[in-house]
């Protein structure tokens, strides 16, 4: 493993490896990040992987993940602080965060993060949020941390029933 970690893509038989250089190169493949629309696309996919990094403590119950050598876990967190974070996230980071993106969408003038064209932050937006939703993403964090993005629940409904996605 390149970097010591998953997800990894074969290609002629040379591994590649960092999610979001996979995610943007299967993007590129399949029309899903135009040129014209990246700068406002990473944008999103970055304010993703702020919350995605944010989750690290309820995943792990650690301050920093794991030792990318051993795997150990790093700094954990006792049960008190654990429950602390949990609390933070779901009262006040994760609303944020989830507001933060509601303006973007709303900004945007939809249906879509970049407009009228369908991209990959919208789907990487959709596997987190409908997995939020749902309690399958991390365990911990609530539903209500939607509750004042109604944009964004309707955009995880719109992908949700979108002909592709249903396939898969």
């Amino acid at each position: 493993l390149a970097f010591g970690q998953v997800p990894i893509l074969e290609i002629d038989g040379e591994a590649f490896s960092q999610s979001q250089a996979l995610l943007r190169w299967a993007g590129r493949q399949a029309g899903l990040y135009p040129e014209e629309l990246q700068l406002r696309c990473d944008a999103v996919e970055e304010a993703l992987v702020d919350i995605r990094r944010g989750f690290i403590p309820q995943w792990y119950g650690v301050v920093l993940g794991r030792d990318p050598v051993t795997s150990e876990k790093l700094v954990p967190l006792s049960e008190e602080q654990k429950q602390e974070v949990q609390q933070k996230l779901n009262e006040s980071v994760m609303p944020a965060r989830f507001g933060y993106l509601e303006k973007q969408l709303k900004a945007a003038g939809g249906p879509y993060f970049c407009g009228e064209r369908l991209t990959i932050c919208d789907l990487s937006f959709y596997v987190l949020a409908s997995g939020v939703l749902d309690g399958t993403y991390v365990d911990g964090i609530t539903p209500s941390v939607l509750d004042g993005c109604p944009l964004l629940k309707e955009l995880i409904g719109r992908i949700a029933g979108h002909p592709r996605v249903k396939a898969w």
